[in-house]
């Protein structure tokens, strides 16, 4: 009798998993269907200027609604996988954000980029993504993910914090102070502009540090050491007091501190 009890209660329990499941794949399968309808809407209209207005001013409630949904999607993941594999939380996630029927003219390629990083010393994951509707119009979150009881929440949300950029994630910094760098090349620029902004997360996101617009901008991390190196101008005739060369720029970052440690500029050839 008490084998049987537990055969059902094991059998109730998987049922529930496989609920779940199904549930996520439901709510990753309509921010598909969602996105991709809403694309498949405005490719006609985007290059009229009337058109591309009520496309952009229809982009908020749009991008709310897709978060909305990947974050069920994603919680409803962690909270039911047996075996939780960050890669396929990835693919899911990018499966969900991806519509290879464009781009059409005056799109981007709606296919979002995701990073997903773990939280050192915690059951938790920082896990970003973004919707790359145009150029000019997109969109992205970062979110906390943490086993609380037995049961995974999100327990921060920042709301597009690289706006236009391709987002991405890495931590820097001591192991006891840890900063989050959510950095990214802009969507459609051809001078590959780089965003780059640390957040502290220890009492929610707080920005303490960012370096912005870098042409041709390439970032290296390691350790509490960033590296990043830029070009000083887009071009060699853009409008700068600098001169037009290749700089190369090392921090070290301590706690909220960011100090440069140093600098070497090359010139570039006109």
């Amino acid at each position: 009798m008490r084998a049987k009890c537990l055969m059902t209660l094991t059998a109730a329990f998987m049922m529930t998993l496989r609920v779940s499941e199904l549930s996520a794949q439901k709510e990753f399968a309509d921010a598909h269907q969602k996105l991709s309808e809403f694309l498949g809407r405005s490719s006609s209209r985007i290059n009229d200027p009337a058109g591309r207005d009520k496309y952009l001013k229809e982009l908020p409630s749009l991008t709310g609604a897709i978060n909305t949904q990947m974050t069920s999607g994603i919680l409803s993941y962690l909270n039911t996988t047996t075996t939780l594999s960050v890669n396929k939380l990835t693919l899911k996630i990018a499966r969900a954000l991806a519509d290879h029927s464009f781009p059409a003219p005056g799109l981007a390629q709606a296919d979002g980029e995701v990073s997903i990083v773990p939280v050192p010393h915690q059951n938790a994951y920082a896990i970003a993504y973004d919707i790359g509707t145009c150029a000019s119009c997109t969109t992205s979150w970062v979110e906390i993910a943490a086993l609380r009881d037995d049961h995974w929440v999100i327990t921060d949300h920042l709301d597009n914090p690289a706006t236009n950029d391709a987002i991405h994630l890495a931590w820097v910094g001591p192991e006891s102070s840890l900063l989050l760098a959510v950095y990214g090349i802009h969507w459609g620029d051809p001078h590959n502009g780089l965003d780059v902004r640390l957040y502290s997360v220890d009492n929610g996101f707080k920005q303490v540090w960012s370096s912005l617009n870098l042409s041709q901008g390439e970032i290296a991390i390691q350790g509490d050491q960033m590296t990043l190196k830029y070009w000083t101008a887009p071009t060699p005739w853009a409008d700068t007091t600098k001169p037009f060369g290749k700089e190369r720029q090392v921090f070290q970052v301590d706690g909220q501190q960011v100090k440069l440690l140093e600098t070497k500029f090359s010139k570039l050839q006109q």
